[in-house]
């Protein structure tokens, strides 16, 4: 009879192999999450063992089909309605319109490509915001590809109906426009909006990638998807990205996320609070290139493989430095972290690991410093914001955490913790009002959200147990408050 637990050994073969045929790396904190996913599959499928269903999926003829099915596990589906406005906005103001107009020209359509697109809010966003510019869309000969790994996430995706979460940044008037009510929390597309997209499987991690042998994608969204890759993938598919896009295309990548020490090839801007990716043509004249290669023995391949060789290394460096946090060896982790940075002092990841190691060892002002040179280098960068409110509630200041968490919440309103936290810390200064506040939204948050992200710094503790802790606390506050009034 198989056993729930997941051995070290057996983690490792999975960790491997998912790794392998995805791209997606789960570290050990994602241990439990691919214990119960495991676990779930192969008591579904009636295998004996992990070995024995490790062994259909590697050598099966039907490994594959099920090997998707496990991915829809594994992966995390939180998502909603244009999330990160400012991408949809870009999109709205200074791509389509004059996009179209070219292409219209020549008889020409365009096309999007959602990769990772969950469960479908990305793409439907995109739809919608084509419907709000032109008021049709058949006549413009505009394709949007969304694919994804979860068949359970497509699956979600194709039939169009959603939670009233999902719509939280969708005003009425423009969700009376494309929804219709299912009953009171539910809502379904229409139609118009559903036709437009075209929803398939793909592995981000195979080639060859969809059209990149006939012309190339002028749009491509893949928003927080490569965070979980490791940086040999990464660079393999931002390369991939590379050449499925047109020339002059556009990528868009998560607000958190960069292309520092990944890909050269990609130029940047800056609009706003964001950075938008441009594929150019930026071939050197042969004037420039005799100039460069007479006087410095330097062509561009040997920069661009100077380059990778550099985000290698140092992403190398960077996962060693991981394990020895990891085995809390704080003395040999931080050694590697200042090697990391000697080779690339603009990885915001390092800076933050140095944070983290600082504040495990108590010398919580080089972790606020660490920390801030993170945030400095990606100012959306949340789980630094996270740690140095915490680092800060540790040291005494209160309101210097309560700023960071409050910038958690402003990039992500959706990360229960952060509430948790301001609503703790409002408690201990005897603002009771504020603090059941901050312990309510709290609640909402744990209750309706089933993404890891929630508890992504809770360590062992579940959601049932934080729930339970800020009704426990409510109740305190509210005794308190009526003691008080007596």
């Amino acid at each position: 009879m198989i056993t729930p637990d997941l051995s070290g050994k057996e983690f490792k073969l999975f960790q491997d192999f998912i790794l392998e045929n995805s791209g997606i790396f789960l570290d050990i904190n994602r241990e439990d999450s691919l214990r119960i996913s495991l676990f779930s599959r192969i008591t579904a499928k009636g295998f004996r063992d992990y070995y024995e269903y490790y062994s259909f999926l590697r050598y099966d003829a039907l490994g594959e089909e099920e090997f998707k099915e496990l991915l829809s596990l594994i992966t995390i589906n939180e998502t909603y309605f244009f999330r990160n406005p400012s991408h949809f906005k870009f999109l709205k103001e200074y791509i389509l319109t004059p996009l179209i107009s070219e292409r219209a020209l020549y008889g020409k359509g365009i096309k999007i490509w959602s990769a990772g697109c969950s469960t479908g809010e990305e793409p439907y966003s995109m739809a919608i915001t084509i419907l709000e510019v032109f008021g049709f869309y058949k006549n413009l000969n505009i394709e949007i590809l969304a694919t994804d790994v979860s068949l359970k996430a497509l699956d979600k995706a194709k039939k169009g109906i959603y939670s009233l979460h999902s719509l939280k940044l969708i005003d009425e008037k423009i969700k009376n426009k494309y929804f219709v009510p299912v009953d009171k929390n539910r809502f379904k597309l229409k139609d118009k909006v559903k036709e437009i997209v075209k929803f398939e499987y793909f592995n981000l991690i195979k080639e060859p990638y969809p059209l990149i042998e006939m012309g190339g994608w002028d749009i491509i969204f893949c928003r927080n998807v490569t965070i979980y890759f490791k940086i040999e993938s990464i660079i393999r598919v931002i390369h991939n990205f590379y050449n499925s896009l047109k020339n002059d295309g556009y990528f868009f990548i998560g607000y958190a996320e960069t292309l520092q020490q990944i890909s050269s090839e990609f130029l940047p801007f800056k609009w706003n609070d964001i950075f938008i990716y441009k594929k150019e043509m930026r071939d050197l004249s042969l004037e420039e290139k005799d100039v460069n290669e007479k006087e410095t023995g330097i062509t561009e391949k040997k920069i661009e493989r100077k380059s990778f060789n550099k985000a290698i290394l140092s992403r190398g460096l960077y996962s060693k430095a991981m394990k020895f946090f990891e085995q809390k060896d704080f003395s040999q982790a931080l050694r590697k972290v200042r090697e990391v940075l000697e080779i690339d002092p603009q990885m915001a990841e390092a800076h933050f690991l140095a944070g983290k190691i600082h504040a495990d060892s108590h010398r919580f002002v080089e972790a606020v410093e660490s920390c801030q040179w993170a945030i400095q280098l990606v100012p959306l960068f949340l789980a630094a914001h996270f740690f140095l409110g915490v680092v800060y509630d540790k040291m005494g200041q209160p309101q210097e955490a309560i700023n960071e968490f409050r910038k958690v919440i402003y990039i992500d309103g959706d990360f229960g913790l952060a509430y948790f936290n301001i609503a703790r810390i409002y408690q201990l200064q005897g603002e009771d009002e504020k603090s059941l506040k901050e312990y309510t939204n709290a609640i909402k948050i744990f209750q309706k959200s089933s993404s890891e992200k929630a508890l992504e710094f809770s360590e062992e503790i579940t959601s049932e147990l934080l729930i339970q802790t800020c009704r426990q606390n409510i109740e305190r506050i509210k005794g308190f408050i009526n003691k008080k009034n007596e």
